[in-house]
């Protein structure tokens, strides 16, 4: 849902994420404004930046599609048309601008292709073969400096109602010359829904995207898990001189059809973590105070967690530390 209260504690974070939908209310300008002043970083998806419309709603073409999107085609006794030859975006209404000039581009309307692919060089760990957009995408223009991470590509034909289709697989053709990931120096623009599409299909290259960008804006970042097991979550919390690691592994399933349910736990070997602290007194897991040898990687404490089943809280002593 798009975000509607921000809250002070924004001025504490580096790097912000505003999920495909999460168009700027004046109370959202005032505080991203201030973020971006201090130097923040932004992630932003889809109509993500865009000015909020005064009825608070989308324009016609920007609503969620709920069937096919296909050519004008509807006899099935004819061959598809190309898609090339609706190739005109649904063009924006006046309102619907970025807000903020350092987003670096312009918003262009809702692409006429359905289902768009894209390609990248730029982001690391990326399929050389095209990568389905399974979502309905938007066009936006770079402005000048903007880099493109990713490009789209054209389908052959556009997606068509099962009583029209003569087709089962719809393939890429060509790039189309529009943009599919941007980066700006304090933003980075993905032009189609991939929070929604990502929970629609669980792809592991959008995954990947979201990983490229923040890599690239927290360069360094708390804790760094190198190989860790993709289900293996970390989270850390704060005491007096004592920072506090804590590591659940476990893989949640759809037991119910409205509960996530974890049955088992899932042992760990050998996990390497690195976490960001200026100084090391001492490392040992709790309850058990069983100590953990580590070093020093720059800024950065490194060890190998001990072996656990399920759960394990991992201690480090920062001295004088604050």
């Amino acid at each position: 849902r798009p975000v509607t209260r921000f809250g002070t504690l924004t001025k504490n974070y580096k790097a912000l994420i505003l999920p495909d939908e999460t168009r700027i209310t004046p109370d959202l300008e005032k505080r991203l404004r201030e973020h971006l002043d201090r130097g923040g970083k932004i992630i932003s998806s889809m109509y993500s930046g865009l000015q909020e419309r005064p009825d608070k709603k989308n324009p016609p073409g920007m609503e969620p599609v709920k069937h096919a999107v296909h050519t004008a085609n509807q006899n099935a006794s004819a061959p598809p048309e190309f898609a090339s030859d609706s190739a005109a975006a649904i063009l924006p209404a006046p309102n619907d601008r970025f807000v903020f000039p350092e987003w670096g581009v312009t918003y262009s309307g809702i692409a006429p292709f359905d289902p768009l692919f894209m390609q990248s060089d730029r982001i690391g760990d990326f399929p050389e073969m095209p990568v389905t957009v399974i979502a309905r995408s938007s066009f936006v223009t770079p402005s000048p400096g903007t880099e493109v991470l990713a490009n789209y590509i054209a389908p052959y034909f556009n997606r068509q109602p099962k009583n029209v289709r003569f087709f089962q697989y719809l393939p890429p053709k060509d790039p189309c010359g529009q943009a599919a990931v941007t980066l700006s120096e304090q933003v980075a623009h993905v032009a189609f829904p991939l929070f929604a599409a990502y929970f629609e299909s669980g792809r592991l290259e959008y995954k990947k995207i979201i990983a490229h960008l923040l890599n690239g804006f927290l360069p360094e970042p708390l804790v760094r898990a190198p190989g860790a097991l993709s289900f293996v979550k970390v989270f850390v919390t704060r005491q007096k001189q004592r920072i506090m690691v804590h590591l659940i592994s476990g893989i949640p399933e759809n037991r119910t059809p409205q509960l996530e349910v974890i049955e088992d736990q899932i042992p760990v070997c050998g996990m390497k973590l690195e976490v960001r602290t200026n100084c090391v007194s001492r490392i040992y897991t709790v309850p058990e105070k069983q100590d953990v040898q580590f070093t020093r990687n720059g800024k950065y404490a490194a060890f190998t967690v001990p072996d656990f089943c399920g759960h394990t809280i991992v201690a480090i002593e920062c001295g004088g530390e604050k």
